[in-house]
């Protein structure tokens, strides 16, 4: 009498188990900051575009890093772009940390939108230059879209809004410490439970 009580619990637990392993792997997969490489490419908007940078040459003009929280904020970064370092996020005079968006559905690229300064300003009416990043979609002509950061070195001016610069090339985005086996964890669980109830059948 007591065997089929035993069987029903071990199911449950394992039932629980499963459970507890989806919502860790939930969990763990937005809640530890990453970090990414990000590669810009030099180039204008010109013809079809049919590869991951504007000019089609597929060469790495720059390269970086950064790291982004599970808001998406971008908590460290530093690119050097010519001889310019950029590697401030933010100051007290203009917010222009960069907010890190994943991939989805809807946009399946992982892009950045702000602005990172490679000086802080001076003084009120200072002019500093910025690398501005951005996402957009091209058509692609069959009636689709290419999905591209866009990336520009911007002038900004303290107290006014900054941009305007022409867009110089485009970006990809390659997380670095991604672990995919948390999300494994729950199919390891249904298959212990699916071999249980092979057993207790």
């Amino acid at each position: 009498m007591n065997q089929p009580i035993f069987r029903t619990s071990s199911l449950a637990a394992v039932a629980r188990c499963a459970l507890a392993l989806s919502a860790c792997a939930l969990w763990s997969s937005h809640a530890a900051a990453a970090a990414f490489r990000i590669d810009f490419y030099v180039g204008a908007m010109t013809g079809s575009v049919d590869t991951s940078d504007w000019d089609g040459d597929g060469i790495v003009d720059y390269s970086g890093l950064f790291t982004s929280d599970t808001a998406g904020s971008v908590t460290s970064f530093d690119v050097t772009i010519g001889s310019e370092r950029y590697d401030l996020l933010d100051t007290s005079a203009f917010p222009g940390a960069p907010k890190y968006t994943e991939p989805s559905a809807f946009w399946p690229i992982g892009w950045i939108r702000g602005f990172v300064f490679d000086e802080a300003f001076a003084g009120p009416g200072d002019t500093v230059t910025v690398l501005q990043m951005d996402s957009f979609g091209i058509g692609d002509g069959q009636g689709g879209f290419k999905f591209y950061g866009g990336w520009a070195l911007s002038p900004c001016t303290q107290g006014d809004w900054c941009g305007g610069g022409p867009y110089q090339g485009s970006y990809t985005i390659t997380e670095l410490n991604a672990v995919p086996a948390p999300a494994s964890l729950p199919l390891v669980a249904l298959g212990l439970l699916a071999a249980l109830r092979r057993r207790t059948g």
